[in-house]
């Protein structure tokens, strides 16, 4: 294979699975219907911005390019008063095809996308119990 064949293929292996896939935005809004306060953790296996809290009404955002293999999942752990619940704010094979911009509504009892895609509007939590944050 001559050299400018493999550079040509080299680049394209680099440089669609960028294109195809994108930067993802995820939205987190406080949304608790008591107005309480909601302390957030949101990561991958490869990334970790850090908690956050949020005052009723509040959101916070973070955006991100899903692995090229399509295996990207962010989890979130919410912390409502004592109680800590969690769930995939973002899963690639649930998630990829429907938003670039995923907004998600924390309601106490789980999360509310408005984002178009098929099933439910509102997901209840993750069964397993998180620590809390």
């Amino acid at each position: 294979m001559s050299l400018l064949v493999k550079s040509v293929l080299l680049i394209w292996l680099v440089l669609v699975p960028l294109v195809i896939n994108g930067e993802k935005y995820v939205t987190i809004h406080n949304d608790l219907e008591g107005g309480e306060i909601l302390f957030v953790h949101c990561k991958s296996k490869d990334d970790d911005p850090g908690p956050n809290v949020l005052a009723h009404g509040q959101l916070y955002e973070f955006s991100f390019t899903p692995h090229w293999i399509g295996n990207t999942t962010y989890f979130c752990s919410f912390q409502i008063e004592d109680k800590c619940y969690w769930f995939n704010i973002y899963d690639y094979r649930r998630d990829y095809s429907y938003c670039d911009h995923c907004d998600w509504f924390i309601h106490r009892n789980g999360p509310c996308k408005h984002f178009k895609a098929p099933g439910p509007d509102c997901l209840p939590w993750n069964q397993d119990t998180c620590k809390i944050i």
